[in-house]
């Protein structure tokens, strides 16, 4: 399980920085004022990115192998990797964000708009005159002008009689009326027309909120710290945006423990570092090692100045199961005795007890009132 879910974390974390150097490529690109420059840029985002997924493992590595002042150049490089890739996000996420903002309230003012040339129309339609269809005024204005009275006033330009006068009369207010209709017939295809207007655009998002995200979490923040500007939470959203893609893409796999063994102990083999070799300190005594001495990078840690717990358990004692065991100072008296014929420095009594005590743990020898049970000296060779 835990190494599918290393397995899982891996790939997450790949695509992070997948998705993280595209953000960085897309940002970098539109930085610039030529298609050759926009490519370098763009290149160069993608490069840092990479060098920055990579960069923990390889300070982490340079750190454990002591190369401390390559491990201290290597994070500075990586805080300006680091630094790019998070400005790179943040323009990326504003000006996504700030695009999209800015379509929704353009699709809503233009909504208004049509909302308020719509009702205007339809106001002015309401306060017109009561009157009849226009094929209707036509065809009673051409029955008036087929009377004789049109004819003898010259088209009502000289109604000199009372039957002329009353025709004229009746042929305006026809042309009035006939007007009236005109008029109602423009009004009546603009709220058509401003009615299919108010539909497309609502079919495209027209007349919901900007940016709902950022007006949700406006809405609890107002709950919690007063009024925010939404400009602000928007901004806010697109910190959050950077700080997860390029944590996750710098951290990640350091953290999956690619390169790394993630912190576990290394088994203990036989002629190979032991126990005594990593807990035990420095001899209070330490002898210098001998001039010329080959040492294998390695296996440097056992090149000793003193004489190891270990080794002297291997030079002096033997497994008795059945003994009465032997007390730590005679433990001791014998350890220095040893030393001193293999001619190598000492630890103190305090160094020897603790990374003897520690040795017996590790290979099970029980300490039963003062003395080490299941162990015995050996006899002592001669020297």
């Amino acid at each position: 399980m835990g190494k599918l879910a290393q397995m899982v974390g891996v790939l997450a974390t790949v695509a992070m920085i997948a998705l993280s150097a595209s953000m960085n490529y897309e940002f970098a690109y539109s930085l610039g004022t030529t298609p050759r420059n926009a490519m370098i840029l763009g290149a160069l985002s993608v490069a840092a990115d990479l060098l920055k997924a990579v960069a923990p493992i390889l300070i982490a590595a340079a750190w454990a192998a002591r190369a401390y002042g390559r491990a201290t150049l290597g994070a500075a490089l990586f805080v300006l990797t680091l630094l790019l890739g998070f400005v790179s996000a943040i323009g990326f996420g504003s000006e996504n964000r700030g695009g999209l903002a800015s379509s929704r309230e353009n699709l809503n003012a233009a909504l208004s708009d049509a909302l308020r040339d719509e009702t205007e129309a339809r106001r002015r339609l309401t306060a017109l005159p009561q009157h009849r269809p226009q094929a209707a005024i036509a065809g009673e204005l051409a029955a008036l002008k087929k009377d004789r009275a049109w004819d003898t006033s010259k088209a009502c330009t000289e109604a000199t009689t009372q039957t002329s006068r009353d025709l004229c009369k009746a042929v305006e207010r026809l042309n009035a009326e006939s007007g009236t209709a005109a008029e109602a017939a423009v009004l009546s295809q603009k709220l058509e027309r401003l009615a299919l207007d108010v539909a497309r655009l609502r079919e495209r998002g027209a007349g919901g909120d900007a940016d709902p995200q950022a007006t949700a979490i406006r809405r609890l923040m107002l709950r919690v710290v007063g009024d925010v500007d939404a400009v602000g939470v928007r901004s806010a959203l697109s910190l959050l945006l950077a700080l997860t893609v390029e944590g996750f893409s710098a951290f990640g796999l350091y953290v999956c423990g690619v390169g790394h063994d993630g912190g576990k102990r290394r088994p203990i083999e036989p002629g190979t570092i032991t126990v005594s070799e990593v807990i035990t300190p420095q001899p209070s005594n330490p002898q210098p090692a001998s001039v010329g001495a080959a040492v294998s990078p390695v296996l440097a840690i056992e090149a000793k100045a003193a004489l190891t717990v270990d080794d002297f358990m291997m030079a002096r004692f033997d497994f008795d199961r059945d003994g009465a065991g032997v007390p730590l100072a005679e433990v001791y008296a014998d350890y220095c005795g040893e030393a001193k014929r293999q001619g190598l420095s000492q630890f103190s009594e305090a160094e020897f007890a603790a990374s003897w005590r520690a040795c017996c743990a590790e290979l099970k020898i029980d300490e039963v009132n003062g003395r080490f049970v299941g162990v015995r000296l050996g006899v002592q060779a001669d020297g």
